[in-house]
């Protein structure tokens, strides 16, 4: 398994100021300012770490894992070279799934990055099941239902919304004869705002 991740040697061309993110990389967001600002402070004092490399993916290739540690390299002009990255070999769905075991459970996600993610995995997988998403973005299954709930609820109504709906339930639960007498009562009213 780890020739296949380790993959081929990177072409002589390879510039890593030039790298994109990936698709699959871009799921998570980059960290907040104030952690990054640590990570390059780490860096600036112990160097690249070489256990940590940055995982590239795709034809062109692009940073699969790592974008922030390379951006923290680039930014504190660290040469970065080859023993820095690793090429992964495999489909795009086992580079998703490999992306999702090294990011699924980062910690500085805050709840409501972890929240997007969810609606974004399931947005672009609708079928697959609640422990599968709840693996993939680092959250309970429980936690997902409740986000395809919210997700399946629509829009939040309106105080009119809310207003109407109530009316509606009243005059269901009206019997015949007091439905007649409201008809009655509000006749040229209801006539005037239908011929508007």
């Amino acid at each position: 398994m780890l020739d296949k991740l380790i993959g081929p040697t990177l072409p002589p061309t390879f510039d890593p100021k030039k790298l994109r993110a990936h698709p699959i990389a871009e799921e998570f967001p980059m960290m907040e300012r104030f952690e990054f600002e640590g990570l390059k402070a780490n860096m600036k004092k112990e160097g690249f770490r070489d256990d940590e490399p940055i995982w590239l993916f795709g034809d062109p290739l692009q940073t699969l894992d790592g974008r922030n540690r390379l951006a923290a390299a680039l930014e504190l002009g660290i040469t970065l070279s080859a023993k820095h990255f690793r090429i992964f070999v495999g489909t795009y769905e086992e580079a998703q799934a490999f992306s999702n075991r090294k990011n699924g459970h980062r910690r500085h996600l805050t709840a409501h990055q972890k929240d997007e993610r969810v609606r974004a995995y399931i947005g672009k997988h609708p079928k697959v099941p609640s422990r599968e998403v709840a693996g993939a973005c680092g959250v309970s299954h429980t936690h997902v239902l409740k986000i395809k709930k919210e997700m399946n609820a629509g829009p939040p109504k309106s105080e009119d919304d809310k207003k109407l709906e109530n009316l509606a339930k009243e005059w269901e639960g009206l019997d015949d004869q007091i439905r007649e007498r409201f008809v009655e009562k509000y006749a040229d009213d209801l006539r005037a705002m239908l011929a508007d």
